[in-house]
């Protein structure tokens, strides 16, 4: 997908100007972690026809937690993150809802996964008996984990209708900084 866009962007920018020189990093810098969950029946149809996020629950520009509905009452409950984030650099770590203060380094996907479902479910729910995991879909025991390299968002012009995104990373990253 990147491949295309970059090039179809090259066409529009005068001789000897590349797309791929001011929007494309060249390595993964971000790491994406989803876990295929059978959902309860009422928080399967809060969810279907939509991806939920929750934005400024995880340290990190680009980083937040998400909900993408599949088929009947499953879902990928997962995040997205830079990969290399020193938790000794987050400010003011007590707001970020899924951090702990004993927290010695930035949890892996796994544990924000659970630290999501508690927090937005835990009250109504047994995350574990409720939201099992379906261990026959993803790339490994119902879990996937993917790099992803990704660009803070463009400024668009968007004064004259014109909105600029590319990819999952950059269309939900282009949304977000609105």
């Amino acid at each position: 997908q990147r491949q295309v866009t970059m090039r179809v962007l090259d066409r529009l920018l005068p001789e000897g100007r590349k797309a791929s020189d001011v929007l494309g990093p060249r390595t993964a810098n971000h790491i994406a972690y989803q876990e295929h969950r059978e959902l309860p029946p009422a928080v399967a149809e809060e969810v279907r026809g939509a991806i939920k996020f929750w934005w400024g629950y995880m340290p990190g520009h680009t980083a937040y937690p998400w909900v993408f509905p599949n088929d009947g009452n499953v879902a990928r409950v997962g995040l997205t993150m830079p990969i290399g984030m020193d938790i000794g650099n987050v400010r003011e770590r007590e707001k970020y809802a899924l951090l702990r203060p004993e927290d010695e380094r930035i949890p892996t996907g796994k544990v924000y996964v659970r630290r999501l479902l508690e927090h937005v479910y835990g009250d109504e729910y047994d995350v574990e008996a409720d939201f099992p995991l379906v261990s026959d879909r993803g790339k490994r025991d119902g879990t996937e984990t993917y790099a992803i390299s990704s660009t803070r968002p463009i400024d668009s012009p968007a004064a004259a209708g014109i909105a600029v995104t590319g990819g999952a990373m950059g269309a939900t990253s282009a949304f977000h900084e609105g």
